[in-house]
């Protein structure tokens, strides 16, 4: 045999093309077994997927409902604060305190704390409108001060 013949078998065909075919069978059948196993687990992760979805979601909304009621609790402890501002006669820091509770509560979303929205929104106005000034008996801004409290701690169902 001389080295620039292919070898051949006994059929008359090339060793290589044999080769050849059988290869590509192979690499055939891999694609088609490749192909089934991975279309088999897509439905599962579909669905996991969507149940994760709904999860975030869920998530996201107890999110802000926790972040609606932390700023509902700031503003109450700013108004306990101002109280003991006012009992103090630190009257410049109690009226920062008052703007900073009205502040807190207005990024308080009356519905994610589970309060009225009307009585929320009448907190907002008074809060707004206290200003506590230098007086000789403290008593009366004292207690506008507390009653705006005790409002909003029933507001947050405390």
């Amino acid at each position: 045999m001389s080295p620039e013949t292919p070898t051949r078998t006994s059929s008359g065909m090339p060793r290589s093309a044999i080769w050849g075919a059988a290869a590509l069978v192979i690499v055939l059948i891999l694609l088609g077994v490749g192909y089934s196993l991975g279309n088999r687990p897509v439905a599962d992760l579909r669905e996991r997927s969507g149940q994760a979805e709904t999860r975030a979601e869920a998530s996201e909304a107890r999110v802000g409902e926790l972040e609606a009621r932390l700023e509902a609790n700031r503003s109450l402890t700013l108004l306990y604060r101002t109280m003991l501002d006012v009992d103090a006669r630190n009257f410049g820091t109690a009226n920062q305190r008052l703007d900073e509770a009205a502040a807190a509560l207005d990024r308080v979303d009356p519905d994610a704390i589970g309060a009225a929205a009307d009585e929320v929104e009448a907190l907002r106005e008074e809060l707004r409108g206290l200003d506590i000034r230098v007086a000789e008996d403290l008593a009366g801004q004292r207690s506008r001060v507390a009653d705006l409290a005790r409002r909003l701690a029933a507001a947050l169902g405390g």
